[in-house]
Formats: structure tokens, sequence, C-alpha cells
């Protein structure tokens, strides 16, 4: 069930309430997530927040949030010109033209961590074969990590009870408040950095630093 999908301005969120007395729901989300994750299998280092270098570095004057729009629309469509100036972007290409090269050759590319074969890709492009391994590569990232952090919550009574692309949610009762830092330093490995909200039910979490 889809929890971010449901409306934030009309009461429905706030249904979705912690099964525990006086328990709290915890909502942990990668920040920069599908950049910083091609960065790290591309051996590139960002000198600082990706989206602050890339906006230094190409001289994009614009809000943090258009930004991030204009990375993603590079990311999974077509890298422009301007995005190519940027060392990061000329990496992604090259993966890009070699992905789709080695499906010409091969019929089939495979995913990253655990090397499923994807064939027979309708009308592929090079474009179209790279995103199929980028929404591989994220979601075998993530299984990994839930290998990971799922022994952290036995014997506390708390519930993993949403996975969805790049956000995760836990109920948590009181008594085990302190696997909430636990959780957020098994997210916060291989550079990544998370946004930890809390709350009572899902319409009223509040991030917390």
């Amino acid at each position: 069930f889809n929890f971010s999908a449901l409306n934030k301005n009309d009461g429905t969120r706030n249904k979705i309430h912690s099964r525990f007395s006086n328990g709290k729901l915890v909502q942990f989300d990668y920040d920069a997530f599908h950049i910083k994750l091609l960065a790290k299998i591309l051996d590139y280092k960002f000198t600082k927040h990706p989206y602050e270098e890339i906006a230094e570095e190409l001289n994009l004057n614009i809000p943090y949030d258009e930004v991030k729009s204009r990375v993603f629309q590079n990311i999974y469509g077509t890298i422009t010109d301007q995005f190519l100036h940027h060392p990061f972007f000329q990496r992604v290409q090259a993966m890009i033209d070699e992905l789709y090269s080695e499906y010409q050759e091969h019929g089939y590319i495979e995913s990253y961590f655990y090397h499923k074969r994807f064939r027979d890709i309708e009308d592929p492009t090079p474009n179209k074969v790279f995103n199929y391994f980028l929404q591989s590569l994220e979601t075998e990232y993530n299984v990994r990590k839930i290998k990971t952090f799922l022994p952290l919550l036995e014997s506390t009574g708390a519930v993993f009870c949403m996975y969805l692309y790049d956000a995760f949610v836990f109920d948590i009762p009181t008594e085990s408040e302190e696997l909430i830092g636990t959780l957020k330093r098994a997210f916060e490995t291989d550079e990544m950095t998370t946004k930890c909200s809390v709350g009572t039910n899902f319409g009223d979490i509040q991030e917390i630093k």
C-alpha cells in the first residue's frame, strides 16, 4: 500500500497511525538517491552536495527544486550539451553508450548487483536500456539495504511498513525509540544521507535533525 500517494491536505494521511500506544511512525528518505548511487558505481566524488556542485559548475541560477528537476530530466532522458560540460554527466553518458552497445552485441544487459538479465526490451534506445539498468540498480541496492536492517528490528516490536523508491516507513513502539538512531546509521552508508521524519500518524510526521 503506497502511503505516499495519499492526499496530503484532506486528513486521509492522519488515518494511518502507529499501532502502538504512544508509538511513532518514522520515515527515512534518501537525499539525492539516484545521483549518489550512480556516483558510487562510477567512482565519481562530488566536492559538495551534488545539486549544489552541478548548479555552480553549470552556472544554473535557479532554485534548488528546479536544479533537482533538471538533473532528473538529464538522467532519465537525453543528457543535454549543457549538462555534458559536467564530468559526472560525461561518465553517465559513457555508461549509457556502453550499456547500449552491450545490448546490441549480446541481446541483453545485466543488473549491477544480482546480474539479472534484461532481454527483449521493446523499441530499445540508449536511454531506455539505461533506464532498465538504473531502476534495477536502485531496487537491488535497497533489497540489500533491507537485508541489513531487518535483523535490527528483531525483539524490538518495531514493524517495517513500507518501501517505495527512496523512502522507508517504520512503526516503532515508545520503548524502542533508540532504534531510530540505529536505523539512521544503517541507512547512511556509502556516503548516503537521509531525511528522518517522525510523528504519531502519517499526516503529522515532521523532519527531525
